[in-house]
């Protein structure tokens, strides 16, 4: 990994999939200062790559919150004190197997639009979901409890 796209990760408050006319599979990282930025590689590499930036792995990051919150998939990702990720649905797949979970510190969600299934960021973006705002609800709600669990 190089610097600048490390600098890019450690300063992003939201990593979203999206598809790149011309270039296929992609991920647009919102900043908190509310900058947008898309770069060429897929939301499980950047995730990945988030987490090893932070000395930690995914995988291990997912069986530990599996185990807190005692869900099998979709759960909050707890990396560090302050970087608790929350996954929401925010595009339909094209292909079988396409990434459709994009990840939100919710440390820096400033507001939530439950009836349009917006979730707005603290820089000024405006993250889109396709999921009931029920299924968020029960997320933010994950977040909590990993995060008790863990200060202990």
């Amino acid at each position: 990994m190089n610097c600048e796209y490390i600098e890019k990760l450690q300063g992003a408050c939201a990593f979203i999939p999206c598809y790149l006319k011309g270039k296929g599979k992609a991920t647009k990282i919102c900043y908190i200062d509310g900058r947008e930025e898309y770069i060429g590689y897929s939301i499980d590499k950047t995730m990945k790559d988030y987490c090893a930036i932070n000395l930690k792995s995914l995988d291990s990051i997912k069986i530990m919150c599996r185990k807190i919150t005692g869900k099998k998939s979709l759960t909050p990702l707890y990396v560090q004190k302050d970087v608790i990720f929350i996954p929401v649905k925010t595009l339909k797949p094209i292909d079988r197997g396409d990434k459709c979970i994009g990840y939100v510190n919710i440390n820096f969600i400033e507001d939530m639009d439950l009836e349009e299934g917006i979730l707005s960021l603290e820089g000024g973006q405006s993250v889109f979901y396709l999921e009931k705002s029920e299924t968020i609800k029960k997320r933010i709600a994950d977040c909590a409890l990993i995060k008790k669990k863990i200060r202990r």
